[in-house]
Protein backbone atom coordinates (compact mmCIF):
# COMPACT_ATOMS: atom_id res chain seq x y z
CA UNK A 1 0.00 0.00 0.00
CA UNK A 2 1.69 3.67 -0.88
CA UNK A 3 2.16 6.13 1.41
CA UNK A 4 -0.01 8.24 -0.28
CA UNK A 5 -3.16 6.18 1.02
CA UNK A 6 -2.57 6.79 4.41
CA UNK A 7 -3.83 10.01 6.60
CA UNK A 8 -0.86 12.13 7.93
CA UNK A 9 -3.09 12.95 10.76
CA UNK A 10 -5.00 10.89 13.03
CA UNK A 11 -8.75 10.96 12.02
CA UNK A 12 -9.32 10.39 15.71
CA UNK A 13 -7.45 12.72 17.63
CA UNK A 14 -6.07 14.96 14.90
CA UNK A 15 -2.55 14.35 16.63
CA UNK A 16 0.33 14.30 13.71
CA UNK A 17 1.31 10.63 12.64
CA UNK A 18 4.94 10.33 13.44
CA UNK A 19 5.75 7.38 11.22
CA UNK A 20 3.98 6.06 7.79
CA UNK A 21 4.53 2.34 8.63
CA UNK A 22 2.83 2.63 12.35
CA UNK A 23 -0.21 0.91 12.15
CA UNK A 24 -1.47 2.61 15.49
CA UNK A 25 -1.73 6.41 16.18
CA UNK A 26 0.51 6.87 19.41
CA UNK A 27 -1.05 9.63 21.29
CA UNK A 28 -5.03 8.10 21.39
CA UNK A 29 -4.44 4.29 20.38
CA UNK A 30 -6.46 3.88 18.05
CA UNK A 31 -5.90 1.63 15.09
CA UNK A 32 -5.19 3.74 11.63
CA UNK A 33 -7.13 2.82 8.30
CA UNK A 34 -6.27 3.91 4.88
CA UNK A 35 -8.25 6.88 3.11
CA UNK A 36 -10.68 4.74 1.41
CA UNK A 37 -11.45 2.58 4.29
CA UNK A 38 -13.61 4.10 6.11
CA UNK A 39 -16.02 2.39 8.42
CA UNK A 40 -19.25 4.37 6.39
CA UNK A 41 -17.82 2.97 3.19
CA UNK A 42 -17.56 -0.85 4.35
CA UNK A 43 -20.97 -0.26 6.30
CA UNK A 44 -22.39 0.56 2.46
CA UNK A 45 -20.76 -2.36 1.16
CA UNK A 46 -22.43 -5.01 3.52
CA UNK A 47 -25.62 -2.95 3.00
CA UNK A 48 -25.51 -3.44 -1.02
CA UNK A 49 -24.94 -7.19 0.20
CA UNK A 50 -27.67 -7.48 2.44
CA UNK A 51 -30.03 -6.00 0.06
CA UNK A 52 -29.16 -8.64 -2.56
CA UNK A 53 -29.49 -11.16 -0.46
CA UNK A 54 -33.38 -9.82 1.04
CA UNK A 55 -34.33 -9.53 -2.89
CA UNK A 56 -33.07 -13.31 -3.93
CA UNK A 57 -35.19 -14.38 -0.62
CA UNK A 58 -38.50 -12.24 -1.58
CA UNK A 59 -38.53 -13.05 -5.39
CA UNK A 60 -38.46 -17.03 -5.37
CA UNK A 61 -37.52 -17.01 -9.45
CA UNK A 62 -34.36 -15.32 -8.90
CA UNK A 63 -33.44 -17.49 -5.58
CA UNK A 64 -33.83 -20.60 -8.01
CA UNK A 65 -31.95 -19.52 -10.75
CA UNK A 66 -29.05 -18.26 -8.83
CA UNK A 67 -29.46 -21.93 -6.74
CA UNK A 68 -29.03 -23.53 -9.90
CA UNK A 69 -26.02 -21.27 -11.60
CA UNK A 70 -23.80 -22.19 -8.44
CA UNK A 71 -25.08 -25.67 -8.35
CA UNK A 72 -23.83 -26.31 -12.19
CA UNK A 73 -20.54 -24.02 -11.49
CA UNK A 74 -19.84 -26.66 -8.42
CA UNK A 75 -20.28 -30.02 -10.58
CA UNK A 76 -18.39 -28.19 -14.02
CA UNK A 77 -15.35 -27.48 -11.39
CA UNK A 78 -15.27 -31.04 -9.75
CA UNK A 79 -15.83 -32.71 -12.81
CA UNK A 80 -12.95 -30.69 -14.25
CA UNK A 81 -10.62 -32.11 -11.37
CA UNK A 82 -11.73 -35.55 -11.27
CA UNK A 83 -10.51 -35.49 -15.36
CA UNK A 84 -7.66 -34.00 -13.99
CA UNK A 85 -6.38 -36.60 -11.71
CA UNK A 86 -7.88 -39.21 -13.76
CA UNK A 87 -8.28 -39.96 -17.36
CA UNK A 88 -11.88 -38.86 -19.54
CA UNK A 89 -14.02 -40.84 -18.76
CA UNK A 90 -13.05 -40.70 -14.99
CA UNK A 91 -12.41 -44.18 -13.22
CA UNK A 92 -11.48 -44.84 -9.52
CA UNK A 93 -7.52 -45.89 -9.41
CA UNK A 94 -8.00 -49.03 -7.35
CA UNK A 95 -11.34 -50.81 -8.64
CA UNK A 96 -12.07 -49.56 -11.71
CA UNK A 97 -16.08 -47.89 -11.41
CA UNK A 98 -16.73 -45.44 -13.60
CA UNK A 99 -19.85 -44.01 -12.16
CA UNK A 100 -19.15 -40.32 -11.48
CA UNK A 101 -21.54 -40.03 -8.60
CA UNK A 102 -19.18 -42.44 -6.53
CA UNK A 103 -15.56 -40.84 -7.69
CA UNK A 104 -13.87 -39.14 -4.74
CA UNK A 105 -10.54 -37.32 -4.62
CA UNK A 106 -7.89 -38.92 -2.69
CA UNK A 107 -4.70 -37.78 -0.99
CA UNK A 108 -1.99 -40.70 -1.93
CA UNK A 109 -0.08 -40.20 1.24
CA UNK A 110 -3.13 -39.21 3.50
CA UNK A 111 -3.37 -35.92 4.91
CA UNK A 112 -0.76 -36.19 7.55
CA UNK A 113 -2.12 -33.35 9.81
CA UNK A 114 -2.95 -30.49 7.58
CA UNK A 115 -5.89 -28.36 7.62
CA UNK A 116 -8.71 -28.82 5.42
CA UNK A 117 -9.42 -26.23 2.88
CA UNK A 118 -13.16 -24.99 3.49
CA UNK A 119 -13.94 -25.54 -0.27
CA UNK A 120 -11.27 -28.47 -1.67
CA UNK A 121 -12.16 -28.58 -5.24
CA UNK A 122 -11.86 -24.78 -5.33
CA UNK A 123 -8.41 -25.35 -3.51
CA UNK A 124 -6.86 -27.58 -5.64
CA UNK A 125 -7.69 -25.69 -8.88
CA UNK A 126 -6.32 -22.41 -7.20
CA UNK A 127 -3.02 -24.36 -6.82
CA UNK A 128 -3.13 -25.34 -10.00
CA UNK A 129 -3.81 -29.13 -9.28
CA UNK A 130 -0.56 -29.98 -6.95
CA UNK A 131 0.58 -33.42 -7.43
CA UNK A 132 -0.35 -36.39 -4.46
CA UNK A 133 -4.16 -36.56 -5.42
CA UNK A 134 -5.92 -39.57 -7.32
CA UNK A 135 -9.48 -40.83 -7.86
CA UNK A 136 -10.94 -43.18 -5.68
CA UNK A 137 -14.53 -44.20 -5.27
CA UNK A 138 -16.00 -43.70 -2.41
CA UNK A 139 -15.96 -47.28 -0.84
CA UNK A 140 -12.28 -47.59 -1.61
CA UNK A 141 -11.56 -44.06 0.13
CA UNK A 142 -13.65 -45.05 3.09
CA UNK A 143 -11.57 -48.53 3.12
CA UNK A 144 -8.05 -46.80 2.57
CA UNK A 145 -8.90 -44.49 5.23
CA UNK A 146 -10.02 -47.16 7.64
CA UNK A 147 -8.16 -49.54 7.34
CA UNK A 148 -5.07 -48.01 5.54
CA UNK A 149 -5.18 -50.02 2.37
CA UNK A 150 -8.34 -50.64 0.26
CA UNK A 151 -9.47 -54.48 0.00
CA UNK A 152 -8.90 -54.70 -3.56
CA UNK A 153 -5.12 -54.51 -3.41
CA UNK A 154 -5.29 -57.45 -1.03
CA UNK A 155 -6.90 -59.61 -3.87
Amino acid sequence: MSKRNWPSVCPDCGADMLSKHAWVCPPCGKIRRAKWCTPEKIAGQYQQKRERRQRRKQDPVLDEHFRIIGRDAARRMRTRVVVHYSTDPPYCNCCGETEYKFLTIDHIDGRQGEPRPNNFIQWLIKNKYPPGFQVLCYNCNCAKGFWGQCPHLLE
